[in-house]
């Protein structure tokens, strides 16, 4: 037998979804803030409890674009070198200098190739974790002129600020 409810109570009910669904998206969206997790390769999301696993490649690049909210153009990577570099350095578990440098040679390569697969996979890692609505702000993003930007913030944090297990 089917329940059958009335104009008033549809009403109702869409209103409390529409309701729930706003509280949804706006949760954490005030700020757009990330914290870098204890382990290598997290990134927290404090206003929704989440954090976000990501590879040495991935997360250079993420926290390449936190550290320039202005944006990157992609053919501008390598003039990012040292930076990339250093920030690969201290994602990656590889001692050798060398193979650490051919894995940021790969990603300013001309074709662009290992950049736009990377950009893509960030993407998906937060849209898997939070969905399309929430990981907006928080993905890498085209804008005009051929530049990447994201509009997450990255926050420090301090030890006792950790509020996620980034295990």
């Amino acid at each position: 037998m089917e329940a059958r409810l009335s104009l008033n109570k549809k009403r109702e009910l869409a209103g409390k979804i529409t309701k729930l669904t706003d509280d949804l998206r706006n949760t954490g969206r005030e700020e757009n803030t990330v914290q870098l997790g204890r382990g290598k390769g997290v990134v927290m999301v404090p206003g929704l409890g989440i954090a976000v696993q990501f590879n040495a490649v991935e997360m250079t690049l993420y926290r390449l674009f936190l550290a320039h909210p202005e944006g990157v153009a992609a053919v501008d990577l390598v003039l990012h070198w040292k930076e990339l570099c250093r920030l690969y350095q201290e994602e990656s578990w590889f001692d050798e200098k060398n193979l650490r440098e051919e894995k940021m040679e790969s990603l300013c390569r001309e074709s662009k190739r290992v950049f736009y697969s990377t950009v893509s996979r960030v993407k998906r890692k937060f849209v898997d974790a939070m969905g399309p609505w929430l990981a907006e702000p928080f993905i890498i993003k085209r804008a005009e002129g051929g530049i990447y930007k994201t509009d997450a913030l990255l926050v420090k944090t301090t030890p006792s600020s950790h509020t996620l297990d980034s295990s």
